[in-house]
């Protein structure tokens, strides 16, 4: 009985911690500076973070002023939501929802900060290029 007992619990300790090697805390970009060539407008920094996402497969939805939702979804199973806010000075993206991304309040699957890190990329030379 107490073999079985340290069988079963080596197997639940052996699948927490793969499990726990998919998912990753959150690293959303916050407060990161619009560096422009030339001085930016809202109209100019919204489209430049609309095109960067739909670049890279993100639906981009302007929601309000300074405001931009987006949508990527992979493989009709996984999908992510964030808010871009923005000003002339700096812009945020935030994570909203998710789809089969494991979050649990903190923690999301390791996929969606690489997601959100090339986004952020893309954002950064679309807004040099103004």
């Amino acid at each position: 009985m107490l073999r079985r007992n340290i069988l079963v619990l080596s197997v639940a300790v052996s699948l927490t911690l793969i499990a726990g090697c998919h998912t990753t805390q959150i690293r959303d970009p916050i407060q990161s500076p619009v560096a422009t060539t030339n001085p930016p407008t809202m109209e100019s920094i919204q489209k430049a973070i609309i095109s960067a996402g739909n670049e890279l497969g993100w639906r981009m939805l302007p929601t309000g002023p300074g405001v931009i939702t987006g949508t990527f979804e992979f493989k009709t199973k996984h999908a992510a939501v964030i808010t871009i806010t923005y000003d002339t000075k700096t812009y945020t993206i935030k994570y909203q929802d998710s789809t089969d991304l494991h979050y649990d309040g903190t923690n999301i699957h390791r996929v969606y900060n690489g997601w959100v890190t090339s986004l952020d990329r893309a954002i950064r030379t679309q807004l040099a290029s103004i």
